[in-house]
């Protein structure tokens, strides 16, 4: 049961630290292109630059981010 409960806590950890699978992440970049996306995607607070050509956002506003 324990071992159970370890390996749900990883694949949840890791879930959160690397789950951004519509965006390619690296260092402060994500790059989120051309993924059909319809808002903002939720990502990291620690993104300065993010790409978001060819998606469908018509609108970027405060609440977006």
């Amino acid at each position: 049961m324990l071992r159970l409960l370890q390996l749900i806590w990883t694949g949840l950890y890791l879930q959160v630290t690397t789950g951004y699978p519509s965006c390619s992440l690296m260092g402060q970049k994500a790059r989120c292109s051309f993924q059909r996306h319809r808002w903002v995607p939720v990502l990291p607070p620690t993104i300065t630059h993010l790409f978001l050509d060819g998606n469908h956002i018509s609108e970027i506003n405060s609440t977006s981010l």
